[in-house]
């Protein structure tokens, strides 16, 4: 692997049981799972119940004792009892007679799995807030990875290494036997020597030294194994210092800093939200995530270069990242079964076989070398939302599928006004996949996308319009078969997200061409001008004429916002245009009264803008009276205004930003 790294994986333990724990204190500490729902509970079997998060789930629906939902989640008390994920309510039942259930919430037909997103986002903040700077790339709602070399770094250089050796007391070393159990088995091996020999002493040694034997927890990161015992508090000391006198290398230094600011990651996330996670330290992320799985729950496991042969030598190919598809069924097709495996037919075999690059790649993860950076990317790339359909279910009509677009895209809305209002991101694709019947091709469904519109509304046009394109492709006479359109799953997404520019800032853009008001304020929250109140003389841009307190407009809002109201769509060519989230442009309206605005600095203004701000006060342009007639130029911003388009305000400040 790369040296110099240090990146650890943060994996939540049973975490969406931890999450209804946390709701609801009577379950901590007890034989829990989560079930899904059953899409058969309703009236006669017809549909879901809606149980919303906050409803009672516990033991009912899908989850009680008639239940027939699957476990998707078992905390460690009841995996102890034989509970695996995936067994079915009535089974993990049979197996633990006192098993809690609680189905996980339904809305609209289908699961709703805000509450555990949202607890995921808690724990990203968290782990930010006590590791600043640090890249985190947050891979699923649960798990997340982090770079920790420059952290590492300032623990080795601030507190020492026995400093940062003691703050990582009770880590793992994955395949380090330690002095005891290193010295019975080579008691064991009849090596005949007295300890206090010199032969002895050389055998003891190379015992100690041995990491490359069987690995404790191994099957953890196989398959998933029950929890595991703690590890000694010396371990990790005893691992770095295993050659006495000598020092240890600098990147074994490195990781074991690392374990100590993982552990304290780990216990901020305890502390501040309830939540136990288990940790892997190594150099790169494909190591750090294997190394999180040899101990569970609420342990961490440092795995060193020296291990890392021993650890890939049984691994099933198909836990390598990137090998869980077509790859891997490519690759298992050569007879090769784990990572050992497909290491020993060398990278130049692996090129001839997969291509230059791609052989090269899996050489190199085959031995425990993935290049693959850190992501700083906390954030969702895309939100998405979907639903299968079995053979009864099935969706044959166009006022079915439209029926569940509208229930999926209402979701999809919420979740992308939130990131808009709340992270100042936006999506620009909208993108439907449907799997039918009737599709051909490969994966047995079909995709189309357009520009992302907001609005629930708007996106349930977009949504029907692809669908409608879609269905038009099918052979002549399939859509109104006896199967109808046999939609099985119907998905939408919204991806391709960029962040938006930030909102002008206090006392700039239209707000310095208007007259403070009496109040000091501005616009339609400032007091209504007094006939007494005289004209001022034009003040600099960058400083109001008459300081005075005004209250705190809100953080996402600036002036221009208060005076400028966006409303109504434009037309379909402007819905495809570029900006913000390609969201369709508006036209502008301006809320502000004729007395606000300041003589002096009117005359001032480029004659468009003069003639905007005017007309939306509803005065005229003194001016324009002699270049009304037969003025091209007007006739054609009133004909683009008509169409919606963006007006000389907007396109004044569109290039000043």
């Amino acid at each position: 692997p790369p040296r110099g790294r240090c990146v650890v994986h943060i994996d939540l333990d049973a975490f969406y049981c931890a999450v209804e724990a946390e709701r609801d204190p009577a379950l901590r500490g007890v034989t829990l799972g989560v079930v899904q729902y059953d899409p058969r509970e309703g009236a006669r079997g017809a549909g879901v119940v809606d149980r919303p998060m906050e409803a009672v789930r516990r033991n009912v629906g899908a989850a009680g004792p008639t239940g027939s939902g699957s476990l998707i989640a078992v905390s460690y008390e009841a995996r102890a009892r034989g509970v695996k994920r995936g067994m079915r309510n009535a089974d993990a039942r049979l197996a633990c007679p006192a098993l809690e259930l609680v189905q996980v919430p339904t809305r609209a037909g289908k699961s709703d799995m805000q509450v555990y997103r949202d607890a995921g986002a808690r724990v990203v903040e968290v782990l930010r807030r006590h590791c600043p700077g640090a890249a985190l790339e947050k891979a699923s709602v649960d798990e997340s990875y982090m770079d920790l070399t420059a952290a590492a770094q300032r623990l080795l250089r601030e507190e020492g290494t026995e400093a940062a050796l003691r703050r990582a007391a009770g880590t793992h070393v994955a395949g380090w036997e330690g002095s005891d159990a290193a010295r019975k088995r080579s008691r064991s091996e009849g090596s005949g020597e007295e300890s206090g020999s010199e032969e002895g002493q050389a055998a003891e040694g190379r015992a100690r030294a041995r990491v490359g034997g069987a690995l404790p927890g191994r099957a953890s990161v196989r398959g998933g194994a029950g929890p595991s015992g703690a590890a000694a508090a010396g371990a990790l000391t005893e691992y770095v210092h295993r050659d006495g006198g000598n020092a240890p290398a600098a990147e074994e230094l490195l990781l074991a800093a690392g374990c100590a600011v993982a552990a304290r990651l780990r216990a901020a996330v305890r502390s501040e939200l309830g939540y136990s996670c288990s940790a892997g330290v190594s150099q790169n992320k494909l190591l750090a995530k294997l190394g999180s799985g040899l101990h569970k729950p609420n342990q961490q496991t440092a795995l060193f270069p020296s291990a890392v042969p021993a650890l890939l030598r049984g691994l099933p190919v198909d836990r390598l990242r990137g090998l869980g598809g077509k790859l891997g069924e490519r690759v298992k097709a050569l007879g090769v079964a784990t990572a050992g495996q497909l290491a020993e037919r060398g990278a130049a075999r692996l090129r001839r076989e997969f291509g230059e690059r791609t052989g090269g790649w899996l050489h190199a993860l085959a031995t425990g070398n993935d290049v693959d950076e850190v992501k700083d990317r906390s954030e969702n790339l895309s939100l998405s939302n979907g639903k299968r359909f079995d053979h009864r279910s099935q969706l044959r009509s166009f006022e079915h599928v439209e029926g569940w677009l509208r229930s999926l895209l209402e979701e999809v809305a919420r979740r992308a006004e939130a990131e808009r209002d709340g992270k100042g991101r936006a999506p620009r694709t909208l993108t439907v996949s449907v799997s039918s019947e009737h599709e051909t091709n490969a994966t047995g469904a079909t995709s189309r996308s357009c520009p992302f519109r907001f609005g629930a509304e708007n996106l349930l046009a977009d949504a029907t319009r692809l669908v409608r394109g879609w269905a038009e492709g099918l052979p002549p006479g399939q859509a109104d078969g006896p199967c109808g359109l046999g939609v099985k799953s119907l998905f939408v997404a919204a991806s391709n997200f960029h962040a938006l520019p930030p909102a002008p800032s206090q006392g700039r853009g239209l707000e310095k061409f208007l007259r403070p008001s009496a109040a000091g304020g501005r616009g339609p929250e400032a007091a209504a001008p007094t006939a007494q109140t005289a004209p001022t003389a034009p003040t600099a841009p960058t400083a109001p004429a008459a300081p005075a307190v005004v209250p705190a407009p809100d953080n996402r809002k600036g002036a221009l916002d208060r005076f400028l109201s966006l409303s109504g769509p434009c037309g379909a060519e402007a819905q495809s245009g570029s900006g913000p989230g390609a969201a369709p442009q508006r036209a502008p309206h301006y809320a502000y009264e004729a007395s606000e605005i300041d003589e002096a600095v009117l005359r001032e203004l480029p004659e468009d803008i003069r003639r905007e701000v005017l007309q939306a006060a509803g005065r005229a342009d003194p001016e324009d009276s002699v270049r009304r007639k037969g003025s091209k130029r007007k006739a054609g911003r009133e004909a683009a205004r008509g169409r919606g388009e963006r007006g000389g305000i907007a396109n004044f400040f569109n290039k000043k930003g």
